[in-house]
């Protein structure tokens, strides 16, 4: 038996795509990792597969987004008695929100692997803008 060594094939846009929706779990590790991970990659990426900016805006806009909307729930619970009160629906809204993220990722990891569109809810209009700018 000979040992040959096999190249790799090099990656196809789908499976760029799918790093870059991958890349959000980067997420529940690091904080800002799940913005972080996707925007470093685009932007690595971006000349050679192009399918990565479309995914890269599409991933950034929904984590900034949900950044927000997390960012929110912490303002609104550090607000002296309103906070206090509503304590006991924001922890369990909070905890809705983190297991929402993940369906919705893996659901776009899945969608991006079928080369389908991925289109994820949820993400600000004025968030959606400003990525396109990237």
């Amino acid at each position: 038996m000979e040992n040959q060594e096999q190249e790799l094939p090099p990656l196809t846009e789908t499976n760029h795509s799918l790093i870059v929706h991958l890349l959000q779990f980067i997420g529940f590790v690091l904080p800002f990792g799940g913005i972080i991970g996707p925007l470093v990659y685009m932007l690595i990426q971006r000349d050679k597969a192009p399918v990565v900016v479309e995914a890269g805006r599409e991933v950034l806009a929904f984590q900034v987004s949900v950044t927000l909307y997390f960012l929110a729930l912490i303002v609104i619970g550090l607000i002296p008695i309103v906070g206090w009160i509503l304590s006991l629906l924001l922890i369990p809204l909070g905890l809705v929100l983190v297991l929402y993220v993940l369906i919705q990722i893996i659901m776009g990891c899945v969608k991006a692997s079928r080369r389908e569109a991925v289109n994820y809810p949820l993400k600000l209009g004025f968030v959606v803008e400003a990525v396109k700018q990237i």
